[in-house]
């Protein structure tokens, strides 16, 4: 509040402190403050008091970079100067919002050299942003902030206040941190920028695909969207996540800075998980969860898509099929095995034990009630002889009115049987139709082990049946050789019935057989595994060391029904050998999760013709992994091992033209190995299996150029690799021999090990918290020290005590040399102990500095030693 300004300014996180910024007046009645310095929870503010409307400072340092979340990043190393420039035309435009004087704040400073390269770090944000960092230096500085929400329709879009509206008291939002999103679909996922031209390529979680170019002065746009349909007649193909984002209609207005040229949608609309760009082709390509397609921004159409998915997959999505194709045999075997693994020894064991529990309290239950019957036919038997005469009598009555009327059973066992009779009669097998028979003898088997059947059609069956581990009883075999008896009145349905049950009973028969054999021998097993462990270990053992070999360790096979077997990992570029080779042309290289790459011919027209000429791409090769891990990273080396340079960056004369002469070779580096392979052949070169040797996954990998320190004309390039257990390792290429193992961060640090990006120069940057970067240095060369230094005034600190001279110390030092020599010759009859104490008390009053130390070492060792002092001077020089 300053007269009759009043405001309120609303920070989204909390406030911690605050200060005052005024220049110091003597003469002044009260101070004049010119900052506001405000301190919260996850951000600095600076407020300029002297202009009006209080407007905010832009921070040169100490900026949030969690202003929103991170969700990916990207570094482009040796930026071109005009691109250079274009963004700091456009950095330069949105400092208007910000106050214009001078940053308050004075101190430290960076004491380093000017930095030959122009480096740029881009985040991508949660709220669908792009920062642009200068990360050529020491500190990261914000150079411009690209908003792609602007381009599209969404709730997003900040509402506008009517004029009349006043609010009370009258709040401002201040500060950048705004860690709320209102549409997810705006997160950025993936960015490529080209250093050379300016072009750069922002992908999205609903599979939007920007395409923006970098310039200089305002312009006005309207926004192109194409669609590229990536799954293209998939049955019953139904897609349940969210819907693509809508750009806005007519032409829009750009400041300087990246404005967009055209929006890629692929559909369905999931998240872009690989991104590759090359502006001298004028194409991009992208992939998803289903697919990728290859986009030619020139013409604005789509080349190709190619759908991942599985073909054998019925429905489309990421649900599994039915297993259709296997026979009787084989399904009952796995159904075996499946309840077999599910159960340990002990597990087994306790199973067996409850069977025979059960199965004796069956038979006592059985017992009584037999007994039971028993007692009760005797008492009907007895009752029935007291009642015979009664009986004779009333008989003899009944023959007299039987005509008339006819006469009530009075006997025990009749009146039971009367009253059966009134119960509903149970239809008999011979009596019943087909259907009814068919399910009378599937209620009596439902309590054998249960069956499950399934028809595919009327005419050709594989059925899978899932059955338990004990056998079928006798009186359930009886069950189902009856109604084989009694099922001969109908042919054709006994002939079907007698066909299944013969085959299911001979086939479970021969099973059960096979796989109690084994489950005794894996119980056997088991039992002498532990008779050796409980026995006594001996100590001694001897080894034969010719037999001593690497031990790898077993990777289990992937199953091919993983729902992500389809997602695209990594996307590649380049002008190599395929076809032939003596001819080469532009390919395309796609690795997905299955541990399959696609490589693709991509025909490109010349540059008089790249206007009026469609680009087409056709599928040359197809290379499937025995191991099946996902490919993270796919890159073509020359003879010599050295990349290909970027096609935009030979055109501008900024790199040497590719090695065309021959002898290329591709270098794939999946999840578990590392793989090279010859071109156009595709035969294997080498490999190093990381996995199986040293128990880690690749997580990040990427071929970086490594500089000698001595001269810079000399440089390797060498594949590095982040592995999930926090570890740099580097390779050489294409021999692949290890070169470097160092420790990044901890193993259990997900976040930063998968935030972790890598720039051509042997450096990169990994999240160590959710609002902190950490810088690293793979290169011996090239590193970036915190070299910064503070200037005080003059008398801010008192002075620091004045060093002794170097004479002094020396003679100091020479003084105690000649004491502790005068010491030893006149104990030369005394024990080794008093020496090692005298040496200790010496040493431990802190009156021998380091450099007497170094003296007094050179000058014991320059004495003849008397007799009995060689063990005190060993003693005290192991102490040292």
């Amino acid at each position: 509040m300053h007269g009759d300004k009043h405001v309120v300014f609303d920070l989204t996180s909390k406030v911690i402190d605050f200060c005052l910024l005024s220049d110091a007046v003597p003469d002044a009645e009260a101070d004049e403050p010119h900052t506001l310095l405000l301190l919260a929870d996850e951000e600095l503010v600076a407020l300029d008091l002297r202009t009006d409307g209080w407007p905010p400072h832009r921070l040169p340092y100490l900026y949030s970079l969690h202003a929103s979340a991170i969700t990916c990043s990207a570094h482009a190393t040796d930026v071109a100067a005009d691109v250079w420039e274009k963004i700091r035309a456009g950095s330069a435009a949105q400092a208007q919002s910000y106050s214009q004087q001078k940053w308050p704040i004075s101190g430290g400073k960076v004491s380093h050299e000017q930095p030959a390269k122009r480096n740029l770090l881009m985040t991508g944000h949660e709220d669908g942003s792009v920062r642009f960092w200068d990360a050529s230096g020491v500190a990261l500085r914000l150079m411009y902030k690209l908003d792609t929400a602007s381009i599209f329709v969404g709730d997003h879009e900040p509402h506008e206040q009517a004029a009349d509206e006043e609010e009370w008291p009258p709040f401002r939002k201040v500060g950048v941190f705004d860690p709320y999103s209102d549409d997810p679909r705006l997160g950025v996922q993936k960015i490529s920028l080209c250093a050379t031209s300016g072009v750069l390529a922002v992908a999205g979680t609903a599979g939007q695909v920007i395409v923006l170019e970098a310039n200089t002065g305002e312009r006005q746009r309207e926004i192109h969207e194409i669609y590229a349909q990536i799954v293209n007649d998939r049955d019953n193909f139904v897609w349940k996540g969210h819907e693509a984002l809508t750009p806005k209609d007519g032409p829009l207005d750009f400041t300087a800075g990246f404005q967009p040229l055209t929006v890629l949608q692929m559909t369905p609309p999931a998240a872009c998980t690989a991104l590759a760009l090359n502006t001298d082709w004028g194409v991009l390509a992208a992939g998803t969860a289903h697919g990728f397609t290859l986009f030619d921004y020139v013409q604005k159409r789509s080349v190709m898509s190619r759908c991942t998915l599985n073909p054998a997959d019925m429905t489309g999505t990421s649900e599994s099929g039915m297993a259709r194709r296997k026979t009787l045999k084989q399904s009952l075997r796995e159904s075996f095995r499946r309840l077999r693994h599910k159960r340990t020894p002990e597990e087994e064991a306790k199973h067996k034990a409850e069977g025979e529990a059960k199965k004796g309290k069956k038979e006592k239950e059985e017992k009584k009630a037999k007994e039971k019957k028993e007692k009760k036919e005797k008492k009907g038997k007895h009752e029935k002889e007291e009642k015979a005469p009664e009986t004779a009598k009333t008989a003899e009555t009944n023959e007299k009115t039987d005509e008339q009327k006819p006469q009530e059973v009075v006997t025990t066992e009749e009146a039971k049987g009367k009253e059966e009779e009134k119960k509903p009669e149970e239809p008999k097998l011979e009596e019943m139709e087909p259907e009814d028979k068919l399910e009378e003898d599937e209620e009596r088997i439902e309590e054998l082990p249960p069956l499950h059947i399934v028809e595919e059609d009327p005419v050709k069956k594989d059925v899978e049946i899932e059955i338990a581990e004990e056998a079928f009883p006798e009186e359930e075999e009886e069950i189902l050789e009856k109604s084989q008896e009694k099922a001969e009145a109908k042919p054709d349905m006994a002939e079907k019935i007698n066909c299944d049950i013969e085959e299911i009973r001979e086939e479970v028969l021969e099973i059960v057989e096979e796989e109690e054999e084994e489950a005794k021998a894996a119980v056997a097993a088991a039992e002498r595994e532990a008779e050796e462990v409980a026995k006594p270990v001996s100590m001694h053992v001897e080894i034969d060391d010719d037999r001593v070999r690497t031990v790898e360790r077993q990777i289990e096979p992937r199953t091919t029904d993983d729902s992500m077997a389809s997602m695209v990992r990594c996307l590649h570029l380049a002008r190599t050998f395929l076809v032939g080779g003596t001819n080469h042309t532009a390919t395309l290289w796609a690795g997905v999760n299955a541990g399959t790459i696609y490589a693709y011919t991509v025909a490109i027209p010349t540059a008089e013709k790249r206007q009026e000429e469609a680009v087409s791409a056709q599928l040359g090769k197809e290379v499937q992994l025995k191991h099946q891990a996902p490919v993270l990273a796919i890159a073509v080396v020359d003879h010599n091992g050295y990349p290909l340079p970027d096609s935009a960056d030979v055109a501008k004369n900024r790199l040497k033209a590719a090695d065309m002469s021959g002898q290329h070779k591709l270098v794939v580096a999946s999840m578990e190995q590392f793989k090279i392979f010859h071109l156009p052949s595709l035969k294997p070169y080498c490999k190093f299996k990381l996995t199986a040797h040293e128990g880690a996954l690749v997580r990040k990998a990427s071929i970086l150029k490594y500089t000698s320190t001595k001269t810079q004309d000399y440089s390797e390039w060498c594949l590095t690799c982040l592995s999930n257990l926090g570890e740099f390792s580097v390779y050489t290429i294409p021999a692949l021999r290890k070169q470097l193992q160092a420790p990044c961060t901890r193993k259990e640090d997900i976040n930063g090990i998968s935030s972790a990006v890598f720039t051509l120069d042997g450096e990169g940057f990994y999240m160590s918290s959710p609002s902190e970067l950490q810088r690293f240095s793979l290169s011996a060369r090239n590193v970036t020290p915190p070299h910064c230094e503070l200037e005080l005034a003059e008398g801010m600190r008192p002075a620091p005590p004045e060093p002794q001279r170097e004479v002094e110390i020396v003679a100091k030092a020479e003084n105690e040399v000649q004491k502790s020599s005068v010491h030893d010759n006149s104990d030369v009859g005394a024990d080794s102990k008093l020496a090692d104490d005298s040496h200790v008390t010496a040493d431990t009053t802190g009156d021998i500095t380091q450099d007497s130390i170094i003296d007094h070492t050179s000058a014991v060792e320059r004495h003849e030693e008397p007799a009995g002092q060689g063990a005190a001077a060993e003693a005290a020089a192991s102490r040292e």
